[in-house]
């Protein structure tokens, strides 16, 4: 079997889709915190307006799935880091490069890759927000649409959301390999 390329032509190509991945998934982190903060308030206010109340109903459900796959694009941008770190840079000659810089630059000060962190952090809060603001619309909206037992069902069901989906969002937020 002959050979397209050579291995340092491979880890050459392999570490710019990486870079590309990660590139991608950033503008895409950044999408959703944008468009996360546009759309949830513009479709409560079509809900309202219009008495919709099918998207009052969805949009804790919808928050947590802006959410999941802003973890899911944080993910993919912490695994090709990591790879690039643990399997591309230690074939390079010299000192490494980005990723390693990075992880040197974390042991040595107590805060580690800072403004990451901090989008992390926003997200959390805006999400957060977002999550209960929508949750305390749509159970009062339950109450006009259903009575005391919707409320108490409708309660009951994104409290069992939340509480299901936070233990896992907390672990995968993260910024670091």
């Amino acid at each position: 079997m002959e050979k397209i390329f050579d291995r340092a032509r491979f880890i050459e190509l392999e570490y710019q889709t990486l870079r590309s991945e990660i590139e991608k998934s950033k503008e895409s982190m950044f999408k959703l915190l944008v468009g996360g903060a546009a759309v949830i308030p513009a479709a409560q206010s079509v809900a309202i307006t219009y008495e919709i109340a099918a998207i009052t109903f969805a949009l804790p459900l919808i928050v947590v799935v802006l959410v999941i796959l802003f973890l899911a694009e944080n993910h993919s941008v912490m695994r090709a880091g990591k790879y690039i770190l643990e399997q591309i840079e230690p074939r390079v000659e010299g000192e490494g490069g980005w990723e390693t810089w990075l992880h040197s630059m974390a042991r040595q000060r107590a805060g580690t890759r800072t403004v990451d962190k901090l989008l992390i952090f926003a997200f959390a809060i805006l999400a957060s927000c977002y999550f209960v603001v929508s949750v305390v619309l749509a159970v009062r909206h339950a109450v006009l649409e259903f009575g005391q037992r919707g409320q108490y069902l409708f309660g009951l069901l994104y409290l069992l959301v939340g509480l299901a989906l936070a233990p896992y969002i907390y672990a995968q937020a993260r910024t670091d390999t």
